[in-house]
């Protein structure tokens, strides 16, 4: 059986990265049904730390709200999305493209985010 691999930042705390991942995984499935689609469970070190940053500066007030929108996120995530059994944090691309070469028939970008290496992405 031939698997797709997703990679995105599907686990940004974002409504609308959430649900491009959402949709791209379920259009996949839906055009290719004997095909196995799968987020690749992926996120940067510095993405993470990013957010971390952003709800330490806030309010107290703001912080509970982000702590429970950001607990939500990763209840949707973990239930909605297809994500491999793996998850992996790490600034260092060739580290994730070790852990993936060889699992995927295809691999799909789901986000030109994934290339803004600047940021937190991929070299392109």
């Amino acid at each position: 059986m031939k698997k797709i691999g997703i990679l995105t930042f599907h686990r940004s705390y974002n409504y609308g990265a959430f649900m491009q991942c959402y949709s791209l995984a379920n259009r996949i499935k839906s055009d290719f049904p004997d095909t196995v689609v799968e987020v690749i469970d992926y996120t940067t070190q510095s993405a993470l730390e990013g957010y971390q940053k952003s709800a330490s500066s806030a309010n107290a007030q703001v912080v509970r709200w982000l702590s429970i929108s950001n607990k939500a996120f990763e209840e949707a995530q973990s239930k909605h999305l297809p994500l491999s059994e793996y998850m992996l944090i790490s600034d260092d691309f060739e580290e994730l493209f070790g852990n993936i070469k060889g699992k995927y028939d295809v691999i799909v970008v789901g986000s030109d985010a994934v290339w803004n290496w600047n940021n937190k992405g991929f070299p392109n």
